[in-house]
């Protein structure tokens, strides 16, 4: 029943008669182009009367001459009906293309495209001779967002913090939800310039939560370094960089604690 309801709401639709890209529309034409020319044939070559006197009135002669168009018609219908199912299969495709490939809470990539796709950007960069960084970023404080405000506000401060980085690299550049709170950015280009990109996604991950972003970098040294290596590199650059601001906000604590005194 679904299937007649389909192939009725296909004569509604205009791609079933849509002679440019609708081949059954040509096919069903094609298909009853000699049903005329044989009528034809048949009412020439017979006897007024009987049979042949039904098959020479008006209305027999206008449904037999009438085939090549009924054909195309219904054809047309059928071709719509399977153009409909591709283009649903084609979205379906896509769907689940993207739940496979994009992080659900954040949208950006997730970590199993971010690693195929930079195992490519390594290949393409080795045979053009171009510069890879890879960027290491992690929310600095995350954990005390999550245990004195709940895991709602974590994720909102998630997705704000994403939305910042996507809105600060360049186009081309390769940038993922690494896992938990850290982010991945794959960036071509010299230091001075993967620099400044990282610094303008701290500033505008800063203002869009409210918390820092601390970053590690690292680039390939040696022709055919896997993806891998090179993220173990930014993580020991990533916790090198937290360390000094740890020791950094320590001794800023101290001096503090110290002015309090003299006060």
């Amino acid at each position: 029943m679904k299937t007649i309801k389909a192939f009725l709401r296909s004569f509604s639709d205009g791609h079933t008669y849509d002679l440019r890209s609708n081949l059954h529309l040509w096919f069903g034409l094609l298909w009853g182009l000699p049903i005329p020319a044989y009528y034809l044939l048949l009412t020439n070559g017979t006897p007024s009367g009987g049979f042949a006197g039904v098959l020479g009135t008006w209305w027999m002669r206008a449904l037999f001459m009438a085939h090549p168009i009924l054909f195309a018609l219904l054809f047309g219908a059928l071709g719509t009906m399977r153009w409909k199912l591709e283009q649903e299969n084609k979205r379906l495709i896509q769907e689940l293309r993207a739940q496979a490939w994009v992080d659900p809470l954040t949208g950006l990539y997730n970590r199993r495209y971010v690693m195929e796709e930079f195992s490519n950007i390594l290949k393409r960069a080795i045979r053009a001779g171009d510069p890879v960084r890879a960027v290491l970023f992690d929310l600095d404080g995350f954990k005390a967002v999550n245990d004195k405000e709940g895991h709602l506000a974590g994720d909102r401060v998630l997705q704000n913090a994403a939305a910042a980085l996507r809105r600060s690299i360049r186009q081309g550049d390769l940038l993922g939800r690494f896992g938990g709170d850290e982010f991945l950015l794959v960036a071509m280009g010299d230091a001075a310039s993967v620099e400044e990109i990282v610094g303008r996604c701290q500033q505008a991950v800063q203002s869009a939560t409210g918390l820092t972003i601390s970053a590690g970098l690292a680039e390939v040294t040696a022709p055919g370094e896997a993806p891998e290596s090179l993220i173990r590199r930014a993580d020991e650059d990533l916790a090198a960089s937290k360390q000094v601001s740890y020791e950094s906000k320590g001794i800023q604590r101290r001096r503090s604690g110290e002015l309090d005194d003299k006060r």
